[in-house]
């Protein structure tokens, strides 16, 4: 099968090497996506801490389930991903519910040769259904898990917004037992690290931005369009304390004109399609103007408004156009 080998760091091989026989309490894949970790580049550029040559990368992996070696609920030929982190499942950690933790971790593409190749054993406990997801999708569930697990310990809720430069540690609390220097056969060490981040409710966010905006219009004849957060570049200017910081916003939205739909009424009452487009069409904002007539009306539009529809269509500005909507 084909491989790649970082032999060390800077140098990448591919070469040929020997499918791998399946064993005991593992499953094989045949790997179809590989994504590219900051831990491969690190280990690449030789940055990576507790890296050891030669290597090969990759764990952010999917694949085809290609021998599922009697593991039940698996079916051979379904897309998968698998966890990357291989806990012993025997030391202190493992046993008290950590094998992040674990004394013995292996991380595969770290401290075991990883994914670029063609067939990779992995242990059965870590295999995880595609569930409708394409390859593509599957290789980025380790990732995405990592993002998942910071907002979840963050107790970030929904409806708000993350100032992300805010975010700080706070001095590791380290506590052991039984206690340093108290003689024991094991000891559980535990480092805990408490992280703060600045949250701001989306809406008043929102709302404020707008309050802002709105002053520098004419709030009569003008009405803004857009999505203010999605359109704004948020920075933290300063933080006076833990719970409160300046922002500096740069809004990047547009103005559109109010159409009064009584004066569109008024403007095509009994007036041909021609006449009408040429008298809204130079309405300022108005880029294009389109008439629909009901065959009962032949060549003109009917002098009543109950028979008369006018639908107003926002149309957004592209990045090469003049900015008129």
């Amino acid at each position: 099968m084909r491989i790649i080998t970082c032999e060390e760091p800077g140098k990448l091989v591919p070469g040929q090497t020997e499918r791998p026989l399946i064993k005991n309490g593992y499953a094989q894949i045949r790997i179809r996506r590989i994504g590219v970790c900051g831990t491969d580049l690190h280990a690449f550029e030789g940055t990576q801490p507790y890296f050891s040559y030669p290597r090969v990368l990759g764990h952010e992996l999917s694949g085809e389930l290609v021998n599922a070696n009697g593991v039940p609920g698996f079916t051979e030929g379904e897309i998968v991903t698998f966890i990357p982190y291989f806990s012993c499942g025997l030391c202190i950690a493992c046993r008290s519910g950590k094998p992040n933790c674990c004394t013995a971790i292996n991380v595969c593409g770290v401290h075991i040769d990883g994914g670029m190749v063609e067939f990779l054993n992995v242990p059965v406990d870590s295999l995880i259904h595609g569930e409708g997801l394409s390859f593509d999708e599957l290789a980025l569930v380790e990732p995405l898990a990592i993002g998942a697990h910071g907002i979840r310990r963050a107790g970030v809720n929904p409806g708000e917004y993350v100032l992300i430069s805010t975010m700080k540690a706070a001095d590791p609390v380290v506590t052991a037992s039984p206690a340093v220097g108290q003689p024991a056969s094991t000891s559980n060490v535990t480092i805990k690290i408490t992280y703060s981040v600045l949250t701001v409710k989306k809406a008043d966010l929102s709302q404020a931005i707008e309050d802002k905006m709105s002053d520098q219009i004419d709030k009569t004849k003008q009405k803004l369009d857009g999505n203010f957060l999605n359109d704004a570049t948020i920075t933290v200017q300063s933080q006076s304390s833990p719970t409160a910081a300046t922002l500096s916003i740069n809004e990047d939205t547009t103005a559109v004109p109010i159409i009064n739909i009584a004066n569109v009424k008024a403007q095509a009452k009994g007036k041909k399609t021609g006449d009408i487009k040429s008298a809204i069409g130079s309405w300022p904002g108005v880029k294009e103007v389109d008439v629909k007539l009901s065959p009962f009306w032949v060549s003109k539009v009917p002098k009543k408004d109950g028979k008369i529809k006018v639908i107003l269509q926002a149309v957004k500005a592209d990045s090469n156009s003049s900015g008129q909507p």
